[in-house]
């Protein structure tokens, strides 16, 4: 909430664990830390939240660009090894 008041009508990115992205999505949906079901969040996916005058858009949840490293393609591993 603090993030959300601080920076209002600007673009902020969160680098965090896949955790906080599932308790996140707990929060938005209202059902809490003990809800029966699972959120599978990849490591290094990227998740976009938009925050819009009435509520929160998921925009995009578990993307993982794919990537070329030395000639390999390495998929879920956003931006890492660009080689020139």
């Amino acid at each position: 909430a603090r993030i959300e008041v601080e920076h209002r009508g600007c673009t902020v990115l969160v680098v965090c664990h896949g955790g906080v992205i599932d308790i996140v999505f707990r929060e938005f949906l209202g059902v809490g830390l003990s809800a029966p079901f699972e959120l599978w969040t990849l490591n290094t996916s990227i998740t976009e939240f938009v925050r819009g005058p009435e509520h929160w858009t998921l925009r995009r949840y578990n993307a993982a660009p794919a990537i070329e490293i030395e000639g390999e393609s390495v998929p879920g591993v956003a931006g890492a090894g660009a080689t020139s």
